[in-house]
């Protein structure tokens, strides 16, 4: 389940769709927490059902929400579920001490957007330095892993080569 819990941005990418169907000034605001907690009473019902969750937050940028919020609702989250949710992120706040305190706020694991190396995208991060951080921030705390955000048509061709020849040698060649 994927609960967005910000509507706000420290980035512009071209290629976002999150912006692609809500105009920014109508969505730069977060989650109010009345709302964060019937989604708690939802995932708890779908849980009562025998369903397996995995909760997401996504925005927007989730690490934006202010004074902690994020790490607020994570644990609110974990102490009414028991579960521990996933971070979408752009990646340009992550560092050592918020991967810290991640882990002490019940994160499972950060997912971090990298753009597609063959065309990049104005607003985005370069590919470079996504994986620069990704190596020098790897842990076993709270893992990060690698979302291949955007692959337009005419590079889907291009998909295996992006995974295996660029990401992959990138971060072997520690």
């Amino acid at each position: 389940i994927s609960l967005t819990v910000t509507g706000r941005c420290n980035r512009g990418c071209k290629y976002c769709h999150f912006y692609a169907s809500h105009d920014r000034a109508e969505v730069e605001r977060d989650m109010k927490p009345e709302v964060f907690r019937k989604y708690v009473e939802y995932i708890n019902y779908l849980i009562s059902e025998g369903y397996n969750i995995t909760p997401r937050f996504s925005g927007g940028e989730p690490l934006v929400v202010e004074n902690d919020g994020v790490f607020e609702m994570s644990d609110y989250l974990y102490e009414h579920t028991g579960l521990k949710p996933y971070i979408m992120t752009n990646g340009k706040l992550l560092s050592k001490k918020l991967i810290d305190k991640a882990y002490e706020h019940h994160i499972a694991s950060f997912v971090v957007s990298c753009e597609n190396p063959f065309k990049e995208s104005e607003g985005a991060e370069h590919v470079e330095d996504v994986l620069k951080k990704y190596k020098m921030l790897q842990n076993d705390k709270v893992p990060l892993i690698l979302g291949l955000v955007v692959v337009e048509n005419s590079e889907f061709k291009n998909i295996k080569r992006i995974d295996e020849d660029i990401l992959l040698s990138y971060i072997k060649r520690g």
